[in-house]
């Protein structure tokens, strides 16, 4: 198969190594001369920078300050954000389902879905409280 410009580089995920490849590629000359296009689905508004939640829930930082939107991340960055679910990704098609049913083609696919907190079969561990998100910040400091 022969690509032809404009490529499109559709990158799912958006933490550390979804967004970072976004915004490394978006300095590319391709992108920069219109030849290339970055998509970013990511569905939640904000990126997490998790390294300082301990500085949220001590109050040392404000949530803004570790939890940035991606609209002011990308803001002057050759990106299109879409902030959606993907539901499917067809390689044969070279398409990703999107939750609002379009479907999103591309040239280029990174897969960067990051992973999921998993407890291990500790008797009491039902008992844990997660702290992984802005959500389990919230909920520790009201507790």
């Amino acid at each position: 198969m022969t690509l032809a410009p404009p490529y499109r580089v559709c990158i799912v995920g958006g933490g550390f190594g979804g967004l970072y490849t976004a915004l490394y590629l978006s300095g590319s000359p391709l992108v920069r001369s219109g030849q290339c296009e970055i998509v970013l689905v990511e569905p939640r508004e904000r990126f997490l920078f998790t390294p300082l939640l301990y500085e949220l829930l001590t109050r040392e930082l404000h949530a803004w300050e570790i939890a940035p939107t991606y609209e002011k991340l990308l803001r002057g960055k050759a990106i299109t954000l879409r902030a959606q679910s993907v539901l499917g990704v067809d390689l044969e098609s070279q398409s990703v389902r999107l939750e609002d049913g379009q479907r999103l083609s591309y040239d280029y696919l990174v897969l960067a879905v990051g992973k999921q907190t998993r407890f291990a079969p500790i008797p009491g561990i039902e008992l844990a409280l997660p702290f992984r998100t802005l959500e389990d910040c919230d909920r520790s400091i009201t507790n």
